[in-house]
């Protein structure tokens, strides 16, 4: 509910959702009242920024850990939110930082998807297409769709996966014209 009530290290107490919006809104660090720097109220932007700069450096459990933190209070179609579910979905699916895990990778992936981040679709469209992993089989069509969607969003890569597909004639018709046509987009 709204009014819950926080401590904060400094034993200053607040509503949660003020803290929260704090974080959104990427505000200082520090205790609004007395101005002592508080890990409650890392602002958004520095948890994404951490997490990528540890992704770069390949500390992924620092990523992921970060990552995980900017996801819980980013608003879900914020540019953060779905920058750090592409990450943590890569990184479940690799298992790097965090113990494999397909369906929770590509979770993170999906909810990417939705807010049309091309490269979560990209990601999940290769999934779809060229894996076979444990009992989960996965399908042409659905890789075609995420690709049109990335497509749509101007992503050559997109462009050459579907035309990749349409020349290999495997779960959808072959199409030489619509490869080409495609492939010049690309």
């Amino acid at each position: 509910s709204s009014n819950k009530k926080q401590w904060l290290q400094c034993s200053h107490v607040f509503h949660e959702a003020c803290l929260l919006q704090m974080r959104r809104l990427n505000v200082a660090g520090l205790c609004p009242t007395c101005r002592h720097a508080s890990q409650d109220l890392t602002p958004l932007h520095e948890l994404c920024s951490k997490a990528i700069q540890h992704d770069i450096s390949k500390r992924w459990s620092e990523s992921c850990f970060y990552a995980s933190e900017a996801v819980e209070i980013a608003l879900e179609s914020s540019e953060e939110a779905i920058s750090m579910h592409r990450l943590l979905g890569v990184r479940f699916l690799e298992g790097k930082g965090v113990k494999q895990n397909i369906c929770a990778g590509m979770q993170h992936l999906q909810k990417a998807c939705l807010q049309h981040d091309s490269h979560a679709c990209i990601y999940l469209g290769e999934l779809h297409c060229f894996a076979c992993i444990g009992d989960t089989h996965f399908n042409i069509t659905k890789a075609l769709e995420l690709f049109e969607q990335a497509r749509s969003q101007g992503s050559a890569q997109a462009s050459c996966h579907m035309s990749i597909l349409y020349i290999l004639d495997i779960g959808i018709e072959k199409n030489i014209e619509r490869s080409f046509e495609l492939m010049e987009e690309a």
